[in-house]
């Protein structure tokens, strides 16, 4: 089972699709290609959780309500 949170609930604790490619060094396509497929890769999600920690976001709260 996949207990990570649904990209829109990632994409939203990072303030919307450009911020979180800009935080990521990736385009808004990739993004933005997560949001419409509902999922982020799996070899992406270590990154995110470290970059979610560094900033002191959190997308676990966010993925229930998605």
């Amino acid at each position: 089972m996949d207990d990570f949170p649904p990209a829109s609930a990632v994409i939203s604790a990072f303030g919307g699709i450009r911020p979180l490619a800009a935080a990521l060094g990736v385009t808004h396509s990739t993004v933005q290609y997560w949001s419409e497929s509902g999922s982020i890769p799996e070899w992406r999600r270590q990154r995110l959780l470290d970059l979610a920690a560094a900033k002191g976001i959190s997308f676990t709260d966010n993925a229930r309500a998605a």
